[in-house]
């Protein structure tokens, strides 16, 4: 059973808060900039596959998988 306090996040804002973990541990000297570089741009990746304005908690392992074959695709044809 879930909590009834969970909050329904799209992707986007998941990203979002992402993102903001991803620089502050940047600005701290925890994450190296090009890692946050990488890290940046394959959430971004992610989210357009998957669907910017889905809830997270609602896509399907399927769903999720069906955007990962084509995501290493795109990595490795740049």
């Amino acid at each position: 059973m879930r909590p009834s306090d969970v909050q329904r996040l799209t992707v986007a804002e998941c990203v979002d808060r992402y993102g903001e973990m991803v620089r502050a541990k940047t600005s701290t000297g925890a994450l190296a900039p090009a890692s946050a570089e990488v890290y940046a741009r394959d959430v971004v990746t992610f989210a357009a596959l998957a669907g910017a304005e889905r809830v997270l908690d609602d896509l399907t392992g399927s769903a999720v998988m069906t955007a990962q074959p084509v995501r290493a695709r795109a990595c490795c044809n740049t």
